[in-house]
């Protein structure tokens, strides 16, 4: 476990997908995010999921992405948002799971393991990582939390 600056890391993300958003005419906005504890390669892989499902599955030509964070007690947030599709609500638990994958996924590319394995790192962890709506009434925003140790506070 090390010191995270999740900015740094989501600067890495965004970097390493630059064409993706291009090509999929995405803004992607980041807000502060705070510092945390974690494995960082395991945990860039989990937003690095959440932020290309957040480009993949859009319903029109220039998806909006915002990724967030904060702290609360004993713990910090990352939010990846989206202006898509989103999950309907019946959906919202299943498609953590292995090999499912979702309404809005049926015709994009994939296996259904990201959002499987992005859910096992961040329990691995000790936080969670749920789903809710996204963005302006529509879309999904994907929401990891994970426990702050004291002595990792920036």
């Amino acid at each position: 476990m090390e010191r995270i600056d999740f900015n740094e890391l989501v600067a890495d993300v965004l970097t390493d997908l630059q064409t993706v958003a291009e090509t999929a005419h995405a803004t992607i906005e980041v807000q502060p995010l705070p510092v945390g504890c974690g494995a960082p390669v395991l945990l860039e892989r989990v937003l690095q999921n959440l932020v290309t499902n957040a480009v993949r599955y859009r319903d029109h030509d220039s998806p909006r992405v915002v990724i967030s964070g904060g702290r609360g007690v004993g713990s910090i947030w990352v939010t990846v948002a989206d202006d898509g599709p989103g999950v309907p609500e019946h959906e919202r638990h299943q498609i953590f799971e292995m090999f499912v994958r979702g309404s809005a996924g049926v015709s994009a590319p994939g296996s259904g393991i990201g959002l499987a394995l992005a859910r096992r790192v961040v329990e691995r962890h000790e936080g969670t990582l749920v789903v809710g709506p996204g963005l302006d009434g529509r879309g999904a925003a994907f929401t990891m939390t994970l426990p702050m140790p004291e002595d990792a506070a920036d």
